[in-house]
């Protein structure tokens, strides 16, 4: 049972893990010094209100119309990381990103059908993966990192709302984490927050110092770090990498699906509202930005909203 427990939190906190580092491996805008503090601050605040949502010592129990806003905004959310996941085919230069599309959408009809803990052990086995992976990383680079990198002028607060942006995992919380024990909630919790607020922002740091000097549209600043780092030719990552970050976004996109749809709700069900997102945020850009902060803030705000109230009652 014990086992059981501790794989449990570990599948938990890996299911809102990957979507945030699928967001990072997504992102267009070179890495700097301004751009990681921005990402720390962003982090804060939510860390801060997940440690007032798990201080109770009753395991968190949500009222099904929360539950529902939540499975709304989660559709949203797979919608805008399948949004991401095209941009990220293009970024690559994908000769076939039709056919990458047309991939993703069989491993959704497969994911559907599965087990709810099915997506679990596959993040699970994703976020080991990554894990090895950046620890290989910054060997043999440090002759090469430039600290002079870090004092270049960017701006936090564009750092600050990007790492906003790719906070879904708060619409995953209560999905997540109902009926849990606020202690194994705590340790989901508390992953979901050092992945966010203390790893990726060291790896932007190191991507400064590495490539820092390439401003501009100049492609994904993650590759490009990947292109610089200076290992052999014997354990090069990059070909990895490039794996790893679609089986990401697919993975992320599927767990979003299959943590919103029902029990018995039949995948056909949970595709079409989907689908009528992904296409009306590839018209309509502006209500993509709009519709995705409606949810990431509605699906913040109200489980702690709820949390008050008990905490009041009580």
């Amino acid at each position: 049972m014990e086992n059981h427990t501790k794989s449990a939190v570990t599948a938990q906190a890996a299911l809102l893990i990957l979507p945030s580092l699928f967001g990072f491996f997504c992102t267009d805008v070179p890495y700097s010094a301004a751009g990681a503090l921005g990402m720390l601050l962003a982090v804060i605040p939510q860390a801060a209100a997940v440690f007032l949502l798990t201080r109770r010592r009753e395991p968190l129990v949500f009222p099904p119309k929360l539950l529902q806003i939540c499975r709304i905004g989660t559709v949203l959310y797979a919608a805008d990381l399948t949004v991401q996941f095209r941009g990220l085919c293009r970024d690559l230069l994908l000769p076939h990103c039709g056919i990458m599309l047309l991939l993703l959408g069989a491993l959704l009809l497969f994911a559907l059908r599965q087990p709810e803990n099915a997506c679990g052990r596959a993040a699970e086995l994703l976020l080991f993966a990554g894990t090895a992976g950046l620890i290989l990383l910054p060997f043999a680079a440090f002759g090469t990192l430039r600290g002079i990198a870090l004092f270049m002028p960017d701006s936090i607060a564009a750092g600050f709302f990007r790492e906003l942006r790719h906070s879904g995992g708060l619409l995953l919380i209560p999905l997540l984490m109902q009926r849990q024990s606020p202690q194994n909630a705590r340790k989901g919790l508390a992953a979901w927050i050092i992945a966010r607020g203390l790893l990726l922002p060291l790896l932007v740091l190191f991507g400064t110092m590495q490539n820092g000097r390439l401003r501009g549209s100049i492609g994904n600043p993650f590759f490009l770090l990947l292109a610089r780092t200076p290992l052999t030719e014997a354990i090069r990552t990059d070909g990895f990498w490039i794996l790893y970050a679609f089986a990401c976004g697919g993975l992320s996109i599927a767990a979003c699906l299959r943590i919103s749809a029902r029990p018995h709700t039949k995948p056909l069900q949970t595709l079409l509202p989907y689908c009528a997102a992904c296409v009306l945020f590839r018209l309509l850009p502006p209500a993509r930005l709009l519709l995705t902060t409606a949810a990431l803030l509605t699906g913040a705000a109200l489980p702690f909203i709820h949390q008050i109230k008990r905490r009041c009652a009580a």
